[in-house]
């Protein structure tokens, strides 16, 4: 029977992914089983990550949706996470999250390998990339197994990545999924919703070009999207009514400045150490990033991978400019699984560097843009002190050490001559050795400064501005007086 074969051909088409999934499951749950803040592993802090902001509130939101409780109170961030861990909160108390993460982790692994088929990566090659750049470096890896937004986020991103993939390349046009999808994303994290528009941009494009749009395309995509917009706008009228949230509120207040947004990529991707006295860049880490990023613009040749390369762009400067990210809480508080979804795409994009390079026709393009990118990465950038300079980027304040946390997120407010700035918002005090180091983080510092909160009030300050080097990095230390 013709049956029989071609179910066997398929199946040896597919069992590398396959097992490649099934380790996936297995390493993801030997992992959360091990994770030292698991829920009941520590006798000392029994609640582990449930104990944690963002997970405490995660959970609460949970319960509350589980027992149809609309209380705003109770409903911190967006409701899309919590929608998940609803349908388990019942069954597995302390780990609700388990399975949804699980199953985010997998469904970004399939729809990881599919958008690469489309990229020209047979299967195979592709499911051992993913693995490889997943499990590789532990850290990286426990942004899968703590419960976090991004889980779910990843794989509604590659999802939508996928289809967008399939319909350029004349696959299934599943117009109404398209917005489905991109709706779901603003339900886990409302501002990256931007994401979404570089590949349906790409899609619109080459539509336009081959005159393949139709109306029905524009009907079922708006369709698509109605139907969770709708229902998700239901439920926040309901908890929150006609008003925003207290997370819009928050993070609007929080926001994104492009002020100094090459030293936040070099903070974050190369060296902070000159900046808050420890802590690595996430090229260090992931040294393997440097051939993605320098895979950016080779990319951009073709749709597909150029709706791939585009989303990461986007992503990298909507989080890069995003206030809040600074290489304190890059590791300390884990924000780096603001990248998840984005570490398989650069490695994909590395990956498709490496094939550019081996060909003639290719080679000049792709040899450039890595050229480029180690030239920039031979800059640094270090403080030292500024004297009579009208503007800085940072203030030091001589005096004993404060806690961390107490200071990081104080209440502390500085005046200069253009006006007030409040920590957290505009600025951030970070503790350092013999003292404490505020950084500007929306403008510079301009003329005399005073300070109030976290012990600063009368102290006396140095002065810090940004230097470029192209040499080693510049070995001078700030004095503390």
């Amino acid at each position: 029977m013709p049956f029989l074969p071609a179910c066997r051909a398929w199946f040896s088409r597919q069992d590398a992914v396959l097992l490649a999934a099934l380790f996936l499951a297995v390493w993801y749950t030997a992992a959360y089983l091990g994770h030292p803040a698991l829920p009941g592993n520590s006798p000392d802090h029994p609640d582990g990550w449930l104990g944690w902001w963002d997970q405490a509130h995660y959970l609460a939101s949970a319960k509350a949706i589980a027992r149809f409780d609309l209380n705003p109170d109770e409903h911190l961030y967006p409701l899309g996470y919590p929608l998940l861990g609803a349908i388990f909160v019942g069954s597995a108390r302390m780990h609700p999250f388990y399975f949804v993460d699980l199953a985010a982790l997998l469904v970004t692994f399939l729809a990881f390998v599919e958008f690469a088929r489309h990229c020209g990566v047979a299967r195979r090659w592709s499911a051992l990339l993913f693995i490889a750049v997943i499990v590789s470096d532990k850290l990286l890896f426990a942004n899968w197994v703590v419960p976090w937004t991004t889980s779910p986020l990843a794989a509604l991103l590659w999802m939508l990545l996928a289809l967008c993939a399939a319909h350029v390349s004349g696959g299934p046009r599943r117009c109404w999924l398209l917005g489905l999808v991109a709706v779901l994303v603003a339900t886990l994290r409302p501002g990256d919703l931007v994401l979404t528009v570089p590949p349906l941009l790409v899609c619109l494009l080459v539509d336009l070009r081959t005159r393949r749009l139709t109306w029905r395309d524009g009907v079922m995509f708006v369709i698509g999207g109605l139907v969770p917009g709708c229902l998700y706008l239901a439920l926040h009228v309901a908890i929150y009514g006609l008003r925003p949230s207290f997370y819009m509120d928050w993070s609007a207040g929080i926001g994104f400045t492009l002020h100094g947004l090459g030293w936040k990529a070099y903070v974050i991707l190369v060296d902070p150490r000159p900046w808050i006295g420890g802590g690595e860049g996430l090229l260090k880490r992931a040294p393997w990033l440097i051939l993605g990023i320098a895979g950016l613009v080779p990319a951009l040749r073709r749709p597909v991978p150029a709706m791939l390369a585009l989303t990461l762009l986007v992503h990298s400067l909507m989080y890069l400019a995003y206030v809040d990210l600074l290489p304190t809480g890059f590791w300390r508080y884990m924000n780096v699984h603001y990248w998840t979804w984005a570490f398989p795409g650069f490695a994909l994009l590395g990956l498709k560097l490496l094939g550019d390079l081996l060909r003639p026709a290719t080679r000049p393009l792709a040899a450039g843009s890595l050229a480029v990118v180690v030239a920039l990465l031979c800059v640094r950038l270090v403080p030292v002190p500024a004297r009579g300079t009208a503007t800085v980027d940072a203030l030091d304040y001589t005096l004993p050490t404060p806690a961390f946390d107490t200071t990081y997120f104080g209440d502390v407010t500085l005046h200069d001559d253009a006006g007030t700035l409040v920590n957290v918002k505009q600025i951030r005090a970070i503790p350092m050795p013999g003292g404490v180091r505020v950084m500007a983080l929306k403008r510079p510092f301009q003329g005399d400064v005073t300070a109030n909160g976290a012990g600063l009030d009368g102290l006396e300050s140095v002065r810090l501005r940004l230097k470029r080097s192209r040499h080693v990095e510049d070995r001078r230390r700030i004095r503390w007086r």
